[in-house]
């Protein structure tokens, strides 16, 4: 594994961490009118995205040892879309 891979590789689960931790306990609709958290939330979900996107670039061998991976970009992705809130809340 390439030495850059090891800190992308712990950016990820410290985003998912800071995720978990700004949504525990919050209902939807208070995470929406949060404009605040929302914001926090949306920059750990970028903080993932772009972690798991240059582990795949860099390192695509490490990129493999990554349990859903494609499942991570996928949420990623899906929030990012006009109508994916739901879906990424669902999965907090």
């Amino acid at each position: 594994m390439r030495s850059e891979s090891y800190a992308h590789i712990w950016d990820a689960p410290q985003a998912v961490r800071a995720l978990r931790r700004f949504t525990q306990g919050m209902s939807k609709e208070k995470y929406l009118s949060d404009l605040m958290l929302s914001s926090a939330v949306e920059r750990q979900i970028e903080v993932l995205g772009e972690a798991l996107n240059r582990v795949r670039r860099s390192d695509p061998q490490a990129a493999d040892q990554i349990p859903d991976i494609e499942a991570y970009s996928w949420g990623v992705g899906e929030y990012e879309s006009e109508d994916g809130c739901d879906g990424f809340w669902e999965g907090v």
